[in-house]
């Protein structure tokens, strides 16, 4: 099997990393502009510094980016973290938007660090 490479954040220009965003957590979705629009194949770094479950996901407009806590039997665009959880993924080419929904509000947020590698 073939190691990944450790996760990197990507820096701006003048090589600072300026790719971080914090998002609120309530109990309705919140969507936020990802810092970069070109994608392919970032990474996501997600920290849930609050208190209560969220759920993720992203989309190509805002309109598109609407986590929802997936029910059993029922899928949902949310992919669900823990509270304190620290989780990476690869995010799809064309994604510009996060969205974000908590188990309820917290008032806490979530930080989101685009990168490349695991």
């Amino acid at each position: 099997m073939a190691q990944g490479q450790a996760f990197q954040p990507v820096t701006t220009t003048n090589a600072v990393f300026g790719n971080s965003i914090a998002v609120t957590i309530a109990a309705t979705n919140t969507t936020a502009a990802l810092p970069f629009t070109i994608n392919n194949g970032s990474s996501l770094r997600v920290y849930n510094s609050s208190s209560v479950a969220i759920a993720i996901t992203t989309g190509i407009s805002a309109a598109t980016a609407v986590a929802v806590f997936p029910v059993n039997g029922t899928p949902a665009a949310g992919l669900v973290i823990a509270p304190g959880g620290v989780e990476v993924f690869t995010i799809p080419p064309n994604a510009a938007f996060v969205g974000v929904i908590g188990a309820s509000a917290s008032g806490s947020l979530a930080y989101f660090t685009q990168g490349e590698g695991l």
